[in-house]
């Protein structure tokens, strides 16, 4: 059965539609990782797809519904961009957004644009920069995530669910296959793939004092400087979750790209080398098809 969705937004009173995009169920037509590839993969779950031909090239447990982790900051950017706030306002730093685990250095007090929020929150993953993203342009954290799951309905994610803006939740979950679906519309938004690519970036914070200090930012994804040519990527760990990753490269040979998702590995090395090594089986699966 063919899945047909299509990924809309609205500008002032105009309704842009993306072309449509079929995600195809492949069960019988793609590789079984792990059994003919000749690749181990110790993710609970992975997905490898080809953009141009719209097809799953291979899969292990496609659907298994897992938690997410830092992953659901995708969702999180996504409606905040939809939103359309002005990128550069200042946003006031309050005692509400500060977070666990991985997060920038501010403080109750300190103003940092909007814009720089984002990249924080997709470049490094912060999580006290996501919460106070998602709050100054949703009004509150719950109405934030009442949008994120509106805009898996919207996308036809049926195994998806949002319950917090960070991923810091276990709750938060999806499978391999609708992930791709919320990449795909991620990637589709200049800004947030101008983002994703990225291994290094900066930001400004001022202070209370009205003293601006810089804040060096670097990507949680240690492929994005390696012999592949990366479109975008985003990773993200939780107890729960096990590590997780999903990124795109670019094929030149063909001028296509391939989208990688993996969901529950083991450990952030074999995370980062089962990706390597289904992106290494791909580009050489389309040179033998050239």
């Amino acid at each position: 059965m063919i899945v047909n969705f299509i990924i809309s937004f609205i500008i002032g009173q105009t309704v842009v539609a993306q072309p449509s995009f079929f995600y195809p169920e492949v069960v019988n037509r793609s590789v079984a990782i792990n059994q003919s590839l000749g690749v181990k993969v110790d993710a609970k779950s992975a997905v490898v797809y080809d953009v141009k031909k719209n097809n799953i090239l291979s899969e292990k447990n496609p659907d298994q519904i897992l938690s997410i982790a830092s992953l659901t900051k995708l969702m999180t950017a996504l409606v905040v961009i939809e939103k359309q706030p002005d990128m550069n306002s200042l946003v006031e730093i309050k005692t509400e957004d500060d977070a666990e685990e991985s997060k920038i250095n501010i403080h109750q007090g300190d103003k940092v644009i909007l814009k720089d929020l984002l990249k924080a929150s997709l470049t490094r993953s912060a999580n006290n920069a996501t919460k106070a993203m998602a709050r100054n342009v949703f009004g509150d954290l719950k109405t934030a995530v009442a949008k994120m799951n509106e805009k898996a309905s919207q996308l036809g994610l049926t195994n998806t669910r949002f319950s917090d803006v960070t991923g810091l939740d276990p709750a938060n979950h999806s499978t391999a296959k609708d992930l791709i679906k919320i990449f795909l519309a991620v990637q589709a938004n200049k800004e947030l793939r101008n983002i994703l690519i990225k291994s290094k970036d900066n930001i400004n914070i001022i202070g209370p004092d009205g003293r601006a200090r810089t804040q060096y930012l670097t990507s949680t994804n240690k492929l994005l400087k390696s012999f592949l040519n990366f479109e975008g990527a985003k990773t993200g760990f939780l107890e729960e979750a096990g590590y997780c990753f999903i990124g795109e490269i670019n094929d030149r040979s063909k001028d296509n790209d391939i989208i990688a998702v993996l969901l529950g590995s083991p450990t952030d090395e074999t995370r980062f080398q089962d990706a390597k090594s289904l992106f290494w089986w791909a580009l050489k699966t389309a040179q033998n098809n050239k």
